[in-house]
């Protein structure tokens, strides 16, 4: 897995980005750690922009994402704060709590086609 830095922030312009915090992570991470071990997600990547920040998840290092997890702080037109989004861009689930959108990953029955 290569790391690549566009731009190296300082601590004026640390402020300008979303980023998820130390709670959120755990719980995505969990989640992470549960699909890898059972052969489903491959690989992850997480983009930190102005407006949001996106957690996705891979089944293989060279492929599309499979599925994302979007924080948005900025106001959007639904102002739910996380989306669970898929590889075709369709919101399968919108909640301002993380662990709803986390529960869902868990419960549902994605599968892999």
């Amino acid at each position: 897995m290569a790391v690549h830095y566009l731009k190296i922030p300082n601590q004026q312009n640390l402020k300008i980005y979303t980023s998820f915090n130390r709670s959120e992570l755990s719980l995505i991470l969990a989640i992470y750690g549960k699909k890898v071990s059972q052969g489903i997600w491959k690989d992850y990547a997480i983009d930190h922009c102005s407006n949001n920040a996106t957690f996705s998840f891979y089944r293989s290092s060279f492929e599309k994402a499979y599925l994302q997890i979007e924080k948005n702080t900025k106001s959007t037109k639904s102002k739910l704060k996380y989306r669970l989004i898929d590889s075709v861009g369709r919101v399968l689930k919108q909640d301002n709590d993380l662990t709803k959108v986390i529960s869902f990953l868990s419960s549902s029955q994605l599968k892999i086609i």
